[in-house]
């Protein structure tokens, strides 16, 4: 059962790495890419390299909030 569990979240892993290295290949310019890099580092607080759930939705709330 664990190793099922394991198996499982490594290939949801993978995917999920397979899918933004996708989409950060399809955005066209080199400024394009350093503006997307620039962005993923300021939501990815905790700097692990990958987004989790609450970061995303608290760079969805700090990028709504009015100053």
């Amino acid at each position: 059962m664990v190793y099922k569990f394991l198996h499982d979240y490594k290939l949801e892993h993978n995917v999920k790495s397979l899918f933004a290295m996708y989409l950060t290949r399809q955005i066209s310019t080199i400024n394009d890419q350093s503006e997307f890099m620039l962005e993923f580092s300021n939501l990815d607080t905790n700097k692990d390299g990958i987004l989790q759930y609450d970061e995303l939705i608290e760079g969805l709330v700090n990028s709504f909030t009015i100053d």
